[in-house]
């Protein structure tokens, strides 16, 4: 699922792949400067997304939820070594 989304991706040359060097199962997927215009847009986007997929929850449990989401941002920080994803 996730494969055929990067691969339409590359197809319109928003991302492309590079393997690891020092471990060749590990793919990165990197933005192309083509992705790179359309980046600005994603905020909003995933603000939407996230509005309707959290629409019904408890206050306590958006909480909850937007604390794991935070937590998974920071660990790919720290992964990827980039400040902002």
């Amino acid at each position: 699922m996730l494969t055929g989304v990067i691969d339409r991706m590359e197809e319109r040359s928003l991302v492309y792949r590079e393997r690891d060097p020092n471990d060749r199962r590990v793919v990165r997927i990197w933005l192309t400067p083509e992705g790179e215009k359309l980046k600005g847009t994603l905020p909003a986007i995933g603000e939407k997304t996230i509005s309707k997929a959290t629409q019904g929850l408890s206050e306590s449990d958006y909480k909850t939820v937007m604390g794991i989401l935070d937590c998974i941002l920071q660990t790919n920080q720290r992964k990827t070594g980039k400040a902002n994803c």
